[in-house]
């Protein structure tokens, strides 16, 4: 049996042997409860067991995903629509097909879960909803089953829904696994095998395991199913309900560009005068900017080739006022260009605003020449610091952003302080914020009233930030912002 093939592992006496659990009718109710589908929703159920679940889903537009042949025939009884396929390559269905998707006990069956969960993400539309059950890796409950590849703790799962895209709305138990080996042995298991072994010949003896069965059901594990948040961190099996994200690039829209408008013009910036120090770019270099604002910092590089990338047309309007050649692109599907292409790529405060930092990284390793240099300031998450915008959605500590470049095969060349993040969300809320959202207000009403509020937002800036910025190498643990520099390796081409 080869591990990598589901329809292997979970062959027909895989869903006989488990053919309690699948055809349990009272697991629904609760689940139903909890997701609210409306019949207009479109719902996919991936891993739609024996359909049982999928047949109470009060839905016009339902369907299910199932590996094996058996179970397959058993929702096609029911007159359930069913897709054979395997979740694990890809999801045969177009973007933003679904308003729902259900994966019951599924998860810790996966070799990769975190690709199946994008899956999900591509599959959903805008705000669409993902409900998932799944066990709690513990001390008390490990390694459950042996098709159990995939079990998590609560916060790996946590995390790794919020990875994939996701806004986690409900975290809680659902069930119990703290008690789950024992009772899986003493009383589940025997009923599995017993019926497995009557069923077809005694139908008396079947009827009276699946009577045992229930009331062990009944008697052990409802009563425990109250206390689904006091016990979450104990080891009881865990549901989480959480919702489509917008993807990055609808994060920055037109607002989000004018709201931050100073920030993307001011032309002396001691994070700009540091990456100019350290690339020293040539006349011969071919530079781009990924994330490039309104292009200040691109235009100061004096390149034979040089070219930004942005998502939004305010910010792409403005760099062309300034003469910058720049391409419309979300850098999370691809680098739109050719392998070896640039000598530099810059990505100043971007590394924390993309949901998959690795593929942007590995995707400038391509379009680097060997030997190229990369540069990205971020800030580092530490105690004091993090979560600090709605559009960081990987802040990294120090450890974790060089572990990063070196495991995408970058040389790193300097690792130092960049800003001051050790004080920010206090000068973000006390002096920046303020300056930004009362510019936004006097834009194009007080000329006078908006130069005012420049003027103010520079003193505070020179006064503040760039002092502290000196001290780039003495600070860089007590939670800075963080510049890396470095050098395609050429060991790693």
């Amino acid at each position: 049996m080869s591990d990598d093939n589901l329809e292997d592992l979970y062959n027909s006496k895989y869903y006989e042997l488990g053919e309690f659990g699948f055809e349990d009718k009272g697991r629904p109710d609760f689940i139903l409860n909890f997701v609210k589908i409306k019949p207009a929703d479109r719902v996919l159920e991936v891993g739609c067991g024996l359909g049982v679940l999928l047949k109470q889903i009060p839905s016009e537009n339902k369907i299910g995903v199932e590996t094996n042949d058996f179970a397959i025939e058993k929702c096609l009884q029911k007159g359930l629509t069913v897709i054979k396929a395997d979740a694990e390559k890809r999801l045969p269905f177009e973007d933003s097909s679904f308003d729902v998707v259900i994966l019951i006990e599924v998860i810790e069956h996966l070799h990769k879960p975190g690709p199946v969960l994008k899956e999900c993400f591509r599959v959903l539309s805008s705000n669409g909803r993902i409900f998932m059950t799944t066990p709690i890796r513990s001390f008390f409950a490990h390694n459950l089953a042996e098709t159990h590849f995939s079990e998590m703790t609560v916060k790996e799962l946590r995390e790794l829904v919020e990875k994939c895209g996701f806004q986690v709305l409900a975290h809680k138990a659902c069930g119990i696994s703290f008690l789950y080996p024992m009772l899986e042995n003493i009383f589940f298991k025997p009923f599995r095998v017993l019926r497995f072994g009557f069923k077809g010949k005694r139908e008396k003896a079947t009827g009276l395991i699946d009577s045992c069965h229930a009331l062990a059901d009944k008697t052990l594990l409802k009563p425990l199913n109250i206390y689904r948040k006091r016990f979450l961190g104990l080891g009881i099996n865990q549901l989480i309900f959480a919702q489509k994200n917008k993807e990055s690039i609808e994060l920055y829209d037109q607002k989000y560009y004018q709201m931050h408008e100073f920030v993307f013009k001011t032309e002396e910036r001691t994070d700009y005068k540091r990456i100019l120090e350290l690339l020293n770019p040539e006349p011969d270099d071919k530079v781009l900017e990924i994330g490039c604002g309104f292009g200040v910092l691109l235009k100061k590089i004096f390149a034979k080739k040089k070219i930004g990338i942005e998502t939004n047309d305010t910010a792409i309007e403005e760099c062309r006022k300034r003469g910058i050649s720049v391409i419309k692109a979300d850098v999370e599907k691809g680098l739109p260009f050719e392998s070896s292409s640039f000598s530099i790529v810059i990505m100043n405060e971007v590394i924390a605003h993309l949901r998959n930092p690795k593929f942007v990284l590995d995707e400038c390793f391509r379009v680097l020449m060997p030997k190229g240099k990369i540069i990205i300031t971020t800030p580092a998450r530490n105690l004091f610091f993090r979560n600090i915008s709605q559009t960081h959605l990987s802040e990294m500590t120090i450890k974790e952003t060089r572990a990063l470049f070196e495991k995408c095969g970058f040389q790193i060349l300097a690792h130092e302080v960049c800003g001051i993040s050790f004080l920010y969300p206090l000068l973000e809320n006390i002096f920046f914020k303020p300056f930004r959202v009362l510019r936004f207000a006097f834009k194009e009403k007080q000329n006078g009233a908006g130069t005012l509020i420049d003027s103010c937002h520079r003193i505070a800036d020179s006064t503040i930030l760039k002092p502290l910025s000196y001290y780039r190498k003495h600070f860089l643990g007590l939670g800075l912002n963080q510049l890396i520099f470095a050098q395609k390796d050429k060991t790693k081409i």
